[in-house]
């Protein structure tokens, strides 16, 4: 059975550190330059091959054609990888929250709670890609304002505000359109689907807000406030899935 409590971060380590929670991470705005005990960061989107089994036993049972390390195939064609939900390291650092705080927030976050998954494109920018959003430019990686953006499109609110462009405009592409199109269209559907209803959207299917959607000049605190906001969301996602399992 799935464990929701299982950090990812030690599966992609667990040859080198035996310990992930007393482990050093250094942080930085570049991915590149980020470290963990003086190894290089790895991420489990696409190093951990356990994180791709625990996502197909959870979510595509019956669906799958081949996967090929992080890369799943569904029978209908479409290409799939997971995507993380959990708060942006980049926009920590740009704020100077410690690494110690941001460490402990990926290793709540980077649990089954903490992904999705989305289309790999042929042509343009994929969603998780668009859901980044401009570095520099308010907090990172939000999974608040992409969750929107996808509710907004699905319903055919197409003219109320949007907070990421190119998250917006990402979803007209066909393999997003084939995506969606398994959850009937339908904003519900999909979050029904993912057991995202009373972490991410509340049981109205309204988006919860992990901060300001507007925010562009950011101090430490609320930051701090969207971190904690975002990680509590994963722990009650992480709790919903937890039941289904044993429902199941």
């Amino acid at each position: 059975m799935i464990d929701v409590k299982y950090c990812y971060m030690k599966d992609v380590y667990k040859k080198e550190i035996s310990n992930i929670k007393e482990a050093k991470f250094t942080n930085d705005i570049d991915f590149h330059k980020r470290k963990v005990n003086d190894l290089e960061y790895r991420d489990p989107d696409s190093c951990s091959k356990k994180l791709v089994s625990d996502i197909i036993e959870l979510y595509f049972p019956n669906e799958i054609l081949k996967r090929n390390n992080e890369i799943i195939y569904l029978k209908n064609k479409l290409a799939l990888s997971t995507d993380y939900l959990g708060p942006s390291a980049t926009t920590a650092k740009r704020v100077g929250i410690t690494d110690d705080f941001v460490w402990n927030a990926i290793l709540e976050c980077r649990t089954i709670g903490g992904h999705i998954v989305w289309p790999r494109m042929n042509d343009g920018i994929n969603l998780n890609k668009a859901k980044s959003g401009f570095k520099g430019n308010g907090i990172s990686d939000r999974a608040d304002i992409a969750f929107y953006e996808i509710k907004n499109y699905l319903e055919n609110n197409l003219d109320k505000k949007t907070y990421n462009i190119d998250l917006k405009k990402c979803l007209n592409n066909e393999e997003n359109k084939k995506f969606f199109a398994m959850f009937n269209k339908s904003f519900k559907d999909f979050c029904d689907y993912f057991d995202l209803v009373d972490s991410f959207v509340d049981k109205n299917y309204d988006i919860i807000w992990f901060a300001d959607p507007e925010l562009k000049t950011l101090t430490k605190n609320e930051v701090i406030n969207y971190f904690n906001n975002n990680i509590n969301a994963i722990k009650k996602r992480n709790e919903k899935i937890k039941q289904k399992l044993m429902e199941d």
